[in-house]
């Protein structure tokens, strides 16, 4: 059973992150990062026939507060971290469903940029990997996405030519995830579905 102990040498660095490239160097590390094919993520067998519109749903979900606790605690009282324990375990439930292991998940703005975008969250998971592997990598991932946070969502669409359809009205993600705390509002860019995450006892 993993205790607070166990996930501290993870998640101990801040989530202080500023954006130190240009405009060019961001969209390049996109076009780089997205070049390849990544699985949409949509937790369901039939995918192609489930999205037949641009419309998604939110859900709303608050952990109770003692799990809320919890989790504030192995996060070290960090709400990049909290979101970044909510994502890994997202990510293993998508796959879980999916099968798939390279998996993309979108994620808005931080609220200190006050500015909306999307930003794409892909990973290729091990198969054999630990949550602790797991949990490593997603925040690797999402501190590099958040040191380039600029470059328009739907111009980095435009330039890898990826085209939406009835079947993927965003063909990088179909689940996005956002802790309401930390986050800006998720724009609409064909996303599925949207899981707004709230801590209990956060202002």
């Amino acid at each position: 059973e993993a205790t607070t102990s166990s996930f501290s040498p993870v998640i101990t660095t801040s989530s202080s992150t500023s954006s130190g490239f240009t405009a060019r160097e961001e969209r390049e590390y996109w076009k780089r990062r997205l070049g390849e094919r990544w699985h949409p993520g949509a937790p369901w067998p039939d995918f192609e026939v489930t999205l037949t519109s641009s419309a998604f749903s939110v859900l709303h979900y608050r952990f109770a507060a003692e799990l809320s606790s919890q989790l504030w605690r192995l996060s070290n009282s960090s709400a990049f971290l909290y979101y970044t324990i909510l994502l890994a375990g997202l990510k293993l439930t998508l796959w879980r469903y999916t099968g798939q292991l390279r998996l993309a998940v979108g994620a808005p703005s931080l609220r200190q940029w006050g500015r909306e975008n999307a930003l794409v969250i892909a990973d290729e998971l091990a198969p054999q990997g630990t949550f602790r592997q797991v949990l490593t990598q997603v925040r690797e991932t999402l501190l590099a996405a958040y040191a380039r946070p600029r470059y328009p969502i739907r111009r980095l669409l435009k330039e890898l030519k990826l085209k939406a359809s009835a079947a993927a009205p965003c063909p990088l993600f179909a689940v996005a995830a956002r802790l309401e705390e930390l986050h800006l509002e998720m724009p609409e860019v064909g996303q599925s579905i949207e899981v707004s995450f709230a801590r209990a006892g956060a202002e």
